[in-house]
């Protein structure tokens, strides 16, 4: 498990090295222009012949945090269970939708996805991702379905 979690943690640590290096950005270390959240823990794999997804987690980048400039919001979902496909998974700030989208899974897989928001005004935002918020798919574990951060918009 130890070894686990520091593979996971330099595979974090290069994946934002190379977010930072390809964008226009300034840099990771200055908190105003690289939020990164980060789920707690790693979920265990699921029994066999059953469905679990979870957000592993939620990635929010942006060149200048004031409203009309473009956040990028970049969650990473891992199927611990068995295949499935259509499945619906909703982009949200301050519970308002920003966009759906649908994916399939093979089992054990890991994806990710980008959406640009442009928030119209100030103020503080709660970004959430949710995994199948209709619940259509006999998902086993509910609890890790879902992931927000907080972040403040000048």
């Amino acid at each position: 498990m130890k070894n686990l979690i520091i593979v996971l943690a330099v595979a974090f640590a290069l994946a934002i090295a190379g977010c930072a290096s390809q964008s226009q950005e300034k840099p990771a270390s200055v908190p105003t222009s690289v939020k990164t959240e980060t789920a707690n823990e790693t979920p265990a794999e699921a029994s066999s012949g059953s469905i679990d997804l979870a957000v592993n987690n939620m990635t929010l980048r942006s060149a200048d945090w004031a409203a009309t400039y473009s956040v990028t919001i970049s969650p990473i979902i891992r199927n611990l269970g068995d295949a499935v496909s259509d499945v619906e998974v909703g982009l949200y700030a301050n519970d308002d939708l920003l966009k759906t989208f649908v994916l399939d899974f093979s089992k054990g897989e890991m994806k990710s996805f980008l959406f640009d928001w442009y928030p119209e005004e100030p103020g503080r935002y709660d970004i959430k991702v949710i995994i199948d918020p209709a619940h259509k798919t006999k998902d086993s574990n509910r609890e890790n379905n879902q992931f927000s951060y907080s972040v403040r918009i000048s």
